[in-house]
């Protein structure tokens, strides 16, 4: 099982429920990922950061538990909209 904590605050917007799960994203670091990592060759350390794919920039994954529903990426469509 995966480590994760619960968060009261945040209901499912799907099935409407509480408590979600959420982690930090092992995929990044704080939401982004440095392209010199995976190319030290044409890159320097920090001057391409790409937003993660996996926690959409946030650098935490939450999803609901009953449902399943992947809330973080439900919150960057939703940002998306706003724009």
């Amino acid at each position: 099982m995966e480590d994760y904590e619960e968060d009261y605050d945040e209901c499912c917007p799907k099935c409407d429920h509480s408590p979600t799960h959420y982690r930090q994203c092992e995929n990044c670091d704080e939401g982004y990922i440095d392209e010199y990592e995976n190319d030290a060759i044409n890159f320097a350390p920090g001057e391409s950061l790409i937003r993660c794919d996996e926690c959409y920039g946030t650098g935490v994954i939450e999803w609901c538990p009953k449902c399943g529903y992947d809330i973080s990426a439900h919150k960057y469509v939703m940002s998306l909209k706003r724009k």
